[in-house]
């Protein structure tokens, strides 16, 4: 990759190493570390983003074995800015389609942006908190800056700046036909 590495260093560097970025800090927390996901998904969405085709292919390639291994498609080519936090790493789908700013955490079976039109089709903006269980999927949807959704939500709507969002759940009782 010839293009400057700068956001990929500040990505590591608030994501995985959790300090400012230096070389020997990133080999000594990539030698204690457990959990690398982040690490190697910031690589392969770079060499993906900026590489020739062999790199791409290489990116492909780590990504599969990150989805094997973690449960969590983050497809590449998604804009996500630094400072990603993911608590749990089951289930979520992120679509390749999708912008999310700085300061973006995700908890567990997330689903953002299933459409397939060739332009990004979900934008969240800075500060975003999504709860556990939310999909965020449709058409154009933008999500401001300082958004709170809460678990089990259903998004298919824009929502503005500084909202908390969530759906509201109705009881069903479900009752056997059966005669016992």
């Amino acid at each position: 990759m010839t293009h400057d590495l700068k956001f990929l260093k500040e990505c590591w560097g608030s994501e995985f190493i959790r300090r400012d970025f230096k070389w020997h800090r990133l080999f000594k927390k990539l030698l204690k570390c457990q959990n690398k996901y982040l690490f190697w998904w910031r690589l392969a969405n770079e060499m993906y983003q900026f590489g020739n085709k062999d790199l791409q292919r290489i990116a492909k390639r780590i990504n599969n074995k990150l989805i094997f291994k973690y449960n969590c498609d983050i497809g590449l080519g998604a804009k996500i800015g630094i400072k990603m936090t993911i608590q749990h790493f089951i289930g979520i789908v992120i679509s390749n389609k999708v912008i999310i700013g700085n300061n973006f955490t995700c908890l567990q079976n997330v689903t953002i942006g299933m459409g397939k039109s060739e332009e990004f089709n979900v934008i969240l903006g800075n500060n975003v908190v999504i709860g556990a269980n939310v999909c965020i999927i449709g058409g154009k949807i933008n999500i401001g800056d300082n958004v709170t959704i809460g678990a089990l939500s259903f998004i298919d709507k824009s929502i503005p700046s500084d909202c908390i969002a969530y759906s509201k759940l109705k009881g069903i009782t479900i009752r056997s036909t059966k005669n016992s």
